[in-house]
């Protein structure tokens, strides 16, 4: 279910599209310019009690939620990743596929 080797070598090979092209908003954010409130407040509370871990689960969560999406051209991809606010599906859901990665 996590394996994003087609994605990473559809972004690395075709794309040449470097992960600091998406992360580093990702990260500098804590997610906020993107996430709707009610799942960013989830990932937040297990960010208090886990630690920074849960920072890489969530953009991998992200990434295969996705993953359809991402196969078009790097300016598309990167709107997918940056414009926000993302729509993630159901709370529990996209919890639980964090919940999965981290698991792994």
């Amino acid at each position: 279910m996590t394996n994003l080797e087609p994605l990473h070598a559809y972004f690395t090979d075709v794309l040449q599209l470097h992960p600091s092209a998406y992360l580093d908003r990702f990260f500098k954010s804590f997610f906020a310019l993107y996430m709707p409130l009610d799942v960013l407040a989830r990932v937040w509370d297990i960010f208090v009690f886990e630690g920074d871990k849960i920072l890489l689960c969530t953009a991998v969560a992200v990434l295969l939620h996705f993953e359809m999406r991402l196969y078009e051209t790097q300016d598309e991809v990167l709107r997918t990743l940056t414009m926000g606010p993302w729509d993630l599906g159901k709370v529990d859901v996209f919890i639980k596929r964090i919940a999965d990665i981290r698991e792994k």
